[in-house]
């Protein structure tokens, strides 16, 4: 574990840059149209884990209003209903919606064509 910590110690940059750069990274996310929603997840995870790893960790509410707002309109319906009449909301409720819909739209488009 002392060499894990010297490791990070020596390699990992934790400057108010970097937390910087990793945030606007964060902020600038926005998913494109046609896109698949697992993929994007991924994507968006892995830019939470890089910022997580320099900075002490974000608010749970914030990192889902991150992602939300970084969905394309096409997602306005979606994004209404788990937001509408909840107080919180964490990443992995969000995450489980879309993976949910997207595999039923899968599923009907499969028996449908």
């Amino acid at each position: 574990m002392a060499h894990w910590k010297k490791l990070e110690s020596l390699y990992l940059d934790k400057s108010l840059s970097s937390r910087f750069y990793l945030m606007m990274r964060l902020f600038r996310m926005c998913m494109q149209e046609g896109t698949p929603i697992k993929q994007y997840i991924d994507e968006f995870n892995k830019a939470v884990l890089d910022y997580q790893n320099v900075a002490n960790s974000m608010d749970t509410d914030h990192l889902a209003i991150f992602f939300l707002c970084s969905l394309p309109d096409s997602y306005d319906s979606i994004r209404d209903q788990i937001l509408y009449g909840t107080d919180s909301i964490a990443m992995d409720d969000i995450t489980s919606i879309l993976l949910s819909k997207d595999l039923l739209k899968k599923s009907r488009m499969e028996s449908h064509g």
